[in-house]
């Protein structure tokens, strides 16, 4: 008896049928606008400015500003922080900015010493061994 050869299996996937990724333009108009709806829901809701008290006069630039400042306190608020002296210094050029991160508890006594004018605090500061009426 003869034994038909057997059949060589294709190593590949096995051949599908042409699919068409083509969009429809009605679904692709559709998603635009939702996406362009989206957008601006964000924008409204979480980025837009909020309002400012009208009462409250324009920041005026002070003429002749220059000198030295120090913070010193949270690693967390240091991004926050840098963006502030970039900022600051766009204003005024002639004021060096210094940051120094070390955690919330270096914050208050580089104040109370003096070496810093500025205290970046991430969250309240409150000393265990202090009293609540040591704390004014």
């Amino acid at each position: 008896m003869d034994t038909p050869p057997p059949t060589k299996q294709p190593d590949g996937p096995p051949q599908r049928p042409d699919i068409d990724f083509s969009l429809n333009p009605s679904f692709t108009l559709a998603a635009a606008a939702a996406m362009l709806v989206a957008c601006w829901a964000a924008w409204y809701f979480l980025w837009r400015p909020f309002p400012v008290d009208s009462n409250i006069p324009h920041y005026t630039k002070a003429e002749n500003v220059s000198g030295a400042l120090l913070s010193v306190g949270s690693d967390t608020l240091m991004d926050v922080m840098v963006i502030c002296a970039r900022q600051f210094r766009d204003i005024y050029p002639a004021v060096t900015i210094q940051l120094e991160g070390g955690g919330p508890g270096t914050a208050p006594p580089a104040l109370i010493e003096g070496r810093s004018q500025l205290a970046p605090m991430a969250a309240s500061w409150i000393s265990r061994t202090a009293s609540p009426s040591t704390c004014r």
